[in-house]
């Protein structure tokens, strides 16, 4: 998934000639990720793709919508599906808090629109197990 891991070891290079050399790894270990690392993983194992690319182009202050976004992006607000591991009340109030409108709801999924700027906002909801866009 491209989740950034930090880790730390010894390499060990043995030169051999100009044209070989050995490369040896002692030690490997990984390291606990840091709180903005844990916060990128959450934001990639549950926003779509095309929403993450579009929550990392704003945090680069970069606001033009590429092909994919103005699909469902409009007056500056994403239409999308949240999927949810149990639909309940303190979930649906979790996603509005976020700044969710919710449009409707069926079985575990909720339809709805949020602010460019609070889509990663979804991501940090526990009952949240995926946003998509809403074609």
């Amino acid at each position: 998934l491209g989740i950034k891991q930090r880790i730390s070891g010894k390499l060990l290079y043995d030169f051999v000639s100009a044209e070989s050399v050995g490369v040896y790894v002692r030690k490997l270990r990984t390291l606990p990720l840091s709180g903005s690392d844990l916060v990128e993983a959450r934001r990639l194992t549950k926003l779509h793709h095309w929403l993450y690319n579009l929550v990392e182009k704003r945090a680069a202050n970069d606001g033009t919508l590429g092909f994919n976004e103005s699909m469902f992006v409009t007056d500056g607000k994403a239409r999308v599906t949240v999927q949810l591991a149990k639909r309940s009340s303190t979930a649906i109030k979790s996603l509005e808090n976020a700044g969710l409108t919710v449009s409707s709801e069926k079985g575990n999924s909720v339809v709805g629109t949020i602010e460019i700027g609070k889509l990663a906002s979804l991501a940090d909801i526990a009952d949240v197990e995926l946003v998509a866009p809403r074609l």
